[in-house]
């Protein structure tokens, strides 16, 4: 699914692949029905709610903002340009890694 505005509401994966493209951020959270499943690219803007048990979460080439707890096997940041900035009080459970070397900013 491609999200090419803000997003609002709740996105759940069911067993198995999937796939969502969020071009301005979420307001909402995204759940699995099993561990490990899905992958989320935010190419932009602030996710509100919180991230669980999700595979992947690509971080695209403008600034993305959790606000909420993130729970993913991977979060990367994919473009020279990608930044990514936990919220006060938000706890990321993810390896943290990038598409190439020195890529990206974690804030």
């Amino acid at each position: 699914m491609i999200a090419g505005d803000s997003m609002t509401g709740a996105v759940n994966f069911a067993v198995g692949v999937g796939t969502l493209l969020l071009q301005n951020g979420l307001n909402g959270a995204i759940t699995t029905d099993a561990v490990n499943t899905g992958t989320v690219t935010i190419n932009g803007g602030n996710v509100t709610g919180t991230i669980t048990a999700v595979a992947l979460v690509n971080i695209g080439p403008n600034p993305v903002t959790f606000g909420a707890n993130v729970s993913s096997t991977n979060v990367v940041l994919t473009n020279n340009t990608s930044s990514l900035t936990v919220g006060s009080n938000v706890v990321l459970t993810s390896a943290v890694t990038t598409a190439n070397p020195n890529n990206g900013v974690l804030n």
